[in-house]
């Protein structure tokens, strides 16, 4: 008898610890930073690349803890703004989305180890002129308290770039 009461009470323990586990599992996306918000580029702050134009003058990004949709405003070559649309899941799944023109991104995101780093991996295929080229861009999206970080670096044919976009938080 005390070796089933022992085994009965064992059972109790690991069911009660597996669904305390799940449980507080289900709140980790808690732990992520929300960007939801409108940004504008911090000019003082930001660190351009070789393509200054590239990086957007405003966001506006509206999240949940599958995904955000980002609305982003930048300035065209002929000095038009534009806007681009864009919608990453955080589950690793590729999204694809038009950036310039009728160029097609491709992005994956997914948080960093310690959930407060959103990682971005994006491939662009260019149409120009009737001919393709192919870049891929790696991001580093972060939150310092009512600033937006973007950290980028890009390769293509034309060569590697860098560049880190700071937002501030429009009140």
């Amino acid at each position: 008898m005390p070796i089933k009461s022992n085994i009965k009470k064992l059972f109790v323990l690991l069911t009660g610890s597996l669904i305390l586990v799940n449980f507080c599992s289900s709140f980790r996306t808690a732990d992520h930073p929300n960007f939801s918000g409108a940004w504008t580029l911090n000019e003082q702050k930001t660190t351009y690349g070789p393509t200054p134009r590239a990086i957007p003058k405003r966001l506006t990004i509206a999240a949940n803890e599958k995904s955000m949709t980002i609305v982003r405003v930048a300035i065209s070559r002929d000095g038009q703004e534009f806007t681009s649309n864009e919608t990453l899941t955080f589950d690793g799944k590729e999204t694809e989305s038009t950036a310039f023109g009728n160029s097609k991104k491709k992005s994956v995101a997914n948080w960093s180890d310690d959930g407060q780093t959103l990682n971005v991996s994006s491939t662009i295929v260019f149409d120009i002129g009737g001919s393709s080229m192919t870049a891929t861009v790696k991001e580093a999206w972060k939150l310092n308290g009512e600033s937006l970080s973007i950290d980028s670096e890009g390769s293509s044919p034309n060569g590697n770039t860098s560049a880190k976009a700071v937002y501030d938080k429009t009140k």
